[in-house]
């Protein structure tokens, strides 16, 4: 009897591995094991709504990216403006009713 149960081990064994072996043959031989055999081969067929799609979507991203540039452009435009006005004299505003005179910059809140 102790002399089967390595012959029992090692045919369970061999059963396990043919089962494996069976059962990769089998979903090589299906539709996903096919589909992967296209798609290693470089002949998987590209659908012609999803290439519309892609190309809508191509031509938003275009539209998207101008639109983009043209806002770099007026902040950039908003940004020298204001470097402009920070750089001229400013004036001071209304005059200081306590001396008559104008209000000094480091009066303003």
């Amino acid at each position: 009897m102790a002399d089967l149960v390595p012959l029992f081990g090692m045919l369970t064994g061999i059963a396990i591995t043919g089962l494996f072996f069976w059962s990769f043959v089998k979903v090589a031989q299906g539709p996903v094991g096919q589909a992967l055999g296209r798609r290693i081969l470089g002949r998987h067929a590209q659908d012609p709504e999803a290439a519309h799609e892609v190309a809508d979507l191509r031509e938003r991203i275009d539209l998207l990216a101008s639109q983009l540039a043209e806002v770099e452009e007026r902040l950039d435009f908003a940004e020298r403006l204001l470097a402009q006005v920070r750089t001229e004299p400013r004036a001071l505003g209304p005059a200081d009713p306590r001396t008559g005179g104008p209000r000094s910059e480091t009066e303003w809140p």
